[in-house]
């Protein structure tokens, strides 16, 4: 810090240098912006007309033949003798389960008393506790 100046002074001068010193080291902005509008302007695109259409050309194919798969193909009935014949094969089918569902009520048959035994009886037979073997 120089002794004839305040420090205010000396900071201003500083900031000053500092500013004239970037000033000279950037380029001039009408270079760069000439150089962007260049690079803009001979900027080629990844496709060609030509390979773009031939994309669009395959999209609107592959789609005119999904379209007919899905409205056009439909699968054969099936009689209406083999529709009976299916009919009864879901009527009769059962569960792989209900052998274990029959079980368990079998079981809880047997620790809940039944409400027509109490009505014969007059009163209301202990049941056996679900503890209990």
């Amino acid at each position: 810090m120089r002794n004839n100046q305040d420090p205010e002074q000396d900071l201003r001068a500083r900031f000053e240098a500092l500013r004239l010193r970037d000033a000279a080291g950037a380029g001039r902005f009408e270079a760069a912006w000439d150089a962007a509008r260049r690079r803009l302007e001979n900027r080629r695109f990844p496709f060609s007309f030509r390979k773009r259409m031939y994309l669009a050309a395959t999209g609107v194919t592959a789609m005119a033949a999904a379209a007919v798969l899905i409205f056009v193909y439909r699968p054969p009935r099936p009689s209406v003798e083999e529709a009976i014949l299916q009919a009864q094969e879901l009527q009769s089918w059962s569960a792989p389960t209900d052998s274990l569902l029959e079980a368990a009520e079998l079981a809880n048959r047997k620790t809940i008393p039944d409400p027509e035994s109490t009505k014969s009886s007059g009163g209301s037979p202990e049941a056996p506790s679900p503890r209990s073997p």
